[in-house]
């Protein structure tokens, strides 16, 4: 009889292990990520301050900022094993408006990520689309509707002499690639934020010194060589200052 007691008591001590197994929720790790981009503007490493404040080129040319706006897309993340990742993002950001300045992109696929790029402007196959929407609508007032194509870097201040500067830099052959090294840091985590530094003081040197007394004031069209001239310094103007 005892033997008897016993067998039922370990039979239902093994049943309720079960139940209690069936019953604990095993919780996934987590596979997406957000990624969070920070963009502060600078001008020499300095925060850029729009209207007032005077700043002087390499071409010792002097002259106020008053609006700067460009595209940011296409960020494209890159593993160890080259496989690349595109996250086909399309955001037009506004120095003048600090919320344009941080772009959050959820879902994002979670590795040890290595690289990361992003165009300055539009690719080829959108730029050439046609009106769209979101930040690509017409209503932005940043499509050249005559030319079929996006303005994917606006540029507005005032020269020293009185003249006005405007520069609108479009068109595929200024489209403008840059792309971070991310191998010293943690990207395989739930929450990522990259803060980056664009410094506008870029856009006149390095390599080639943008002289307002030369250049032109104004750029209105893909085809101007001040355009090239500019997108050449643009490769370098962004960098990275801290990921979190």
């Amino acid at each position: 009889m005892r033997k008897i007691i016993i067998i039922i008591f370990t039979c239902q001590f093994l049943l309720s292990a079960c139940d209690d197994k069936k019953n604990t929720q095993i919780i996934p790790e987590p596979s997406t990520t957000t990624l969070t981009l920070k963009i502060n503007y600078t001008y020499k490493g300095q925060a850029l301050e729009l209207n007032d404040k005077s700043y002087v080129n390499k071409a010792l040319d002097t002259f106020t900022i008053s609006n700067f706006v460009h595209y940011l897309s296409n960020v494209t993340l890159t593993n160890a094993q080259n496989e690349k990742y595109n996250l086909a993002n399309y955001n037009l950001c506004y120095a003048e408006y600090p919320s344009t300045n941080t772009i959050t992109l959820q879902g994002v696929k979670m590795d040890n990520w290595k690289n990361m790029s992003f165009l300055v402007g539009v690719d080829t196959i959108r730029n050439h689309t046609g009106a769209q929407t979101g930040d690509l609508s017409p209503s932005k007032s940043m499509y050249w509707n005559w030319n079929t194509g996006y303005i994917f870097v606006r540029f507005k201040g005032k020269l020293s002499n009185g003249n006005n500067i405007g520069l609108d830099v479009g068109g595929d052959d200024n489209l403008v690639s840059q792309s971070f090294d991310l191998s010293k840091y943690n990207m395989n985590k739930s929450n990522v934020t990259i803060t980056l530094e664009m410094d506008l003081n870029e856009m006149f040197e390095n390599p080639q010194t943008y002289d307002f007394k030369v250049d032109a004031t104004s750029i209105h069209t893909s085809t101007q060589p001040e355009a090239a001239k500019i997108k050449a310094n643009m490769v370098d103007m962004a960098k990275i200052v801290s990921v979190q």
